[in-house]
């Protein structure tokens, strides 16, 4: 029988008895000790504590660090509260900078974001060069939300940066909508990177300023599939009739997730001439760009399109068959409702259709 038992974590916190409860914490074989441990640290925070819980960060027992992890983050989450409720933006922004008070970054940065702060944007634009990908999405996210201010910052970081910095940067352009980002945006869609090309082309469908037509039609031709796709989905958003033709040219593309980008994106626009090949891509060997094909055919309304609808209800994919009842429903007339009383009368089993 052991001489002493766990120690009171209880006892300890009343105490303040910080050494006592980093002892506790890496106290060998009893989890249950070292959680209750590192949750007292955290409540009794301060500098001292904090300290204590960094340092068990690198500890070599992996339980050890989970909860000195999950108890700087409780922590840090009381802390970035009381500053957001006292909007005291001088402590936030120690926090961003300071890299003892790392564990606070993501509260820190979202409650500068809320506040909006001009004064945030510096040290966030910091932390977007850093190349560290979490804080770098974070300090992104924070940067939306100041808005406007943030824009020209975020363009030179578009203009002079690299990897994640200037993928963070269309990321939060593209959100914040500002059409002053739209000329760097479209020179960054001939970027070296594709994961920036691909989120260049996505800002520029938020944004939707026209300029974007003619180079997001150009980059329907990229050798990288995700950027052709989100070329397709943001010529969608912006709904300029320029894009019907080339879309339409995609629509043949080698990988289907192009394929249907470029389907939903003409149902988007809404130009008749889609009609036909739309009709046709409704035979497309993917299922998924036939449920496409079809939703954008009911989006167009076009009556030439019923009885490939009512075909399409016999369709091996339960989504095709949907997406089609549904475009039936959105163009009406005498032919669309038959068909769709003939299917609903089968259950939904086109093998057992029977003449209404």
């Amino acid at each position: 029988m052991p001489l002493f038992g766990p120690p009171n974590i209880q006892k300890l916190k009343q105490k303040r008895d910080v050494d006592g409860l980093v002892k506790a914490l890496r106290r060998k074989g009893d989890d249950h000790v070292r959680k209750r441990a590192a949750e007292a640290l955290a409540e009794i925070g301060g500098a001292r504590a904090v300290e204590c819980l960094i340092v068990a960060l690198k500890d070599n027992d992996p339980r050890v660090v989970m909860h000195a992890a999950n108890a700087l983050s409780k922590a840090g989450d009381a802390q970035i509260e009381k500053l957001r409720q006292e909007r005291d933006v001088d402590a936030l922004l120690d926090a961003l900078r300071d890299e003892k008070l790392k564990y606070m970054f993501k509260g820190a940065a979202d409650a500068l974001g809320d506040i909006g702060d001009a004064r945030a944007v510096e040290p966030l634009i910091a932390a977007l060069k850093d190349e560290e990908p979490y804080e770098g999405s974070h300090a992104a996210d924070a940067l939306v939300k100041i808005g406007g201010v943030a824009v020209d910052a975020l363009i030179a970081v578009l203009k002079e940066e690299k990897g994640f910095a200037r993928l963070h940067a269309a990321n939060a352009l593209g959100d914040i909508g500002d059409v002053r980002a739209a000329e760097p945006l479209i020179a960054v869609l001939k970027d070296e990177n594709e994961y920036v090309r691909l989120a260049a082309a996505a800002a520029l469908g938020r944004i939707g300023d026209a300029r974007a037509i003619q180079p997001l039609i150009a980059a329907l031709k990229d050798n990288d599939w995700g950027v052709r796709e989100h070329a397709a989905e943001a010529l969608g958003k912006i709904g300029d009739v320029r894009a019907v033709e080339p879309l339409i040219a995609v629509l043949k593309d080698e990988n289907e997730g192009v394929r249907l980008y470029a389907a939903a994106a003409l149902g988007d626009i809404g130009d008749a001439r889609a009609i036909q090949p739309l009709i046709a891509a409704l035979k497309d060997n993917d299922w998924e760009v036939r449920e496409h094909a079809a939703e954008a055919l009911g989006k167009i309304g076009d009556v030439r399109a019923v009885e490939p609808l009512i075909a399409a209800l016999g369709d091996a994919a339960e989504g095709v068959r949907e997406a089609a009842a549904e475009a039936l429903k959105r163009i009406g007339g005498p032919k669309a409702k038959r068909g769709l009383a003939e299917y609903e009368a089968a259950g939904g089993d086109w093998s057992l259709r029977r003449p209404v």
